[in-house]
């Protein structure tokens, strides 16, 4: 019984973990995947670059969006072996943190 419940705790912990979001430091400010361009240029500033990837269409009860997929280039400031820091947008909010 005490076998069953731990693995159960340890389950649902792991499921837990996957379900936060990614978030990267911008100077001595956070930055997380949700949250919307505006926080992005107010922490971090303008981006070195950025670039048009393509367009994504949802449909949620019978209405289609389509809404423009963006990458927003950073210079890392930790000197890793990645030169860049890149935030994939979609809808005015950051999706992915690379």
């Amino acid at each position: 019984m005490k076998t069953a419940l731990v693995i159960l705790v340890l389950a649902s912990l792991l499921l837990a973990s996957t379900a936060w979001a990614t978030c990267q430091y911008c100077g001595s400010r956070l930055i997380c995947e949700g949250d919307s361009i505006a926080t992005l240029l107010e922490r971090c500033g303008a981006p070195l670059m950025t670039r048009e990837v393509g367009l994504e269409t949802r449909e949620y009860l019978g209405h289609k969006t389509t809404q423009v997929v963006e990458q927003w280039f950073y210079q890392n400031p930790y000197g890793s072996i990645k030169a860049f820091r890149t935030y994939t947008i979609v809808g005015g909010k950051i999706v992915r943190i690379e």
